[in-house]
């Protein structure tokens, strides 16, 4: 095999994930040319996948003594630099990029212009970016350097220069994602949902396995529902049915983002004023002291009217133990039993009972969702584990009786 055979083969590895394979194809090959400043590319590359960082800037420092004209082993080494935090460094490259490319390439100023920003230097970083736009002969080359010069501005608290940046960018390349997405945040903070709700829409069909572009649209359609006083109780509850759709395709994206679940639990809880009692009953439970508690019945203190707010923010960063989900779960399952959708509810529940197998409470409401759907046995399991775990549970044992009198 000659050298370029074992390029294609160790680059066929990368691509299936098998690195340590790759490196001894690699490294073969180096065997016969000691100086292929591509082979030596490749083989860092494997390198920083597998995090053997100092290999891979071992490599690319190589490739700049093989090439130092050349700029791709500065910009290499100079993003791996960037991915590890090492600003000045990342700099340091990139700025040796920029005199060895063509005038009208702007790439070299963009990745200095976001090691700038990622540093804290902004203006730094915009004088770059400006730099990155300006130098492109086809504008739509950009949209990389305007999104991140549009982050620079929404940090510079300057968000009509962002959202015009933003714009661009997705204009640009409707499969930047990031761009409509950051556009959409933006409208959000204006309270303009219409216009978030489209943004959003753009970051879906730019990228549709990002749980964060539904969920961000889940929540446009709930506070839709709480600017336009869309009543949660009448028949007009198709925006609420959107925001449910869209935090379940943030759930089946990433089944462990307790946002999605807490979003969707409130969204169908208010549809039922009985199990918006529960809901608050469970938050009441879940506070970790009296005032964070206050806070939170004062925000969900809404929920019995026409402007409930959707999630608090403090509460939904916390929720990453198996307690929070569990309580996201449960008063998830609650709103699915006052839709009359008791299946879907035990599937909630059952999750809840693996994630904490001691929780009475789970079962209990489990042997509720079996009842609804006539399957007694099941109901009567749950109910006579509930008394098993909570022996002062009165509404679980008058349960167990009345079933155990029917058999």
């Amino acid at each position: 095999m000659g050298v370029m055979d074992y390029y294609h083969q160790g680059v066929k590895l990368v691509q299936q994930g098998d690195y340590d394979a790759a490196i001894e194809v690699f490294n073969t090959a180096l065997d016969e040319d000691p100086d292929s400043f591509y082979i030596l590319d490749r083989r860092a590359d494997a390198y920083r996948r597998k995090k053997e960082i100092e290999k891979a800037v071992a490599d690319y420092t190589r490739m700049i003594a093989l090439k130092p004209q050349n700029p791709d082993g500065w910009n290499s080494r100079g993003n791996l630099y960037r991915e590890l935090g090492e600003y000045d460094k990342a700099i340091a490259d990139f700025t040796q990029c920029i005199p060895l490319s063509p005038p009208n390439y702007g790439s070299y100023w963009s990745n200095r212009g976001i090691a700038c920003y990622e540093k804290g230097d902004l203006d730094a970083a915009i004088a770059d970016l400006n730099m990155s736009i300006a130098c492109w002969t086809d504008p739509e080359c950009s949209d990389w350097a305007l999104l991140h010069r549009g982050l620079v501005w929404k940090k510079k608290g300057e968000l009509d220069k962002a959202l015009e940046d933003f714009t661009l960018a997705s204009t640009y390349d409707s499969r930047n994602d990031e761009a409509f997405y950051q556009a959409g945040c933006i409208w959000f903070m204006r309270a303009e949902y219409d216009r978030a709700i489209e943004c959003f829409s753009g970051a879906i069909a730019a990228r549709d396995d990002s749980a964060d572009n539904w969920l961000a649209r889940g929540v446009c359609y709930w506070n839709k529902c709480i600017k336009d006083k869309i009543g949660f109780w009448d028949e007009r509850g198709e925006t609420i049915d959107l925001a449910v759709d869209d935090f379940t395709q943030a759930i089946a994206c990433s089944p462990d983002m307790a946002e999605a679940y807490f979003n969707r639990g409130v969204a169908r809880c208010s549809k039922s004023r009985e199990s918006n009692n529960l809901i608050k009953a469970i938050i009441t439970q879940k506070a970790a002291d009296d005032t964070e508690r206050a806070l939170l019945l004062a925000q969900l203190g809404h929920i019995g009217g026409k402007n409930l707010i959707p999630h608090a923010d403090a509460l939904l960063r916390r929720l990453r133990s198996n307690r929070d989900q569990v309580d996201v779960l449960m008063a998830e399952s609650a709103g699915l039993i006052a839709e009359d959708d008791a299946r879907e509810a035990i599937e909630d529940l059952s999750r809840a009972i693996t994630l904490e197998p001691d929780n009475a409470e789970a079962y209990y409401q489990r042997g509720l969702a079996y009842a609804l759907i006539g399957e007694a046995d099941k109901a009567l399991s749950d109910y006579e584990q509930t008394c098993a775990l909570n022996p002062n549970h009165d509404k679980a044992a008058e349960n167990r009786d009345e079933l155990l009198k029917k058999q």
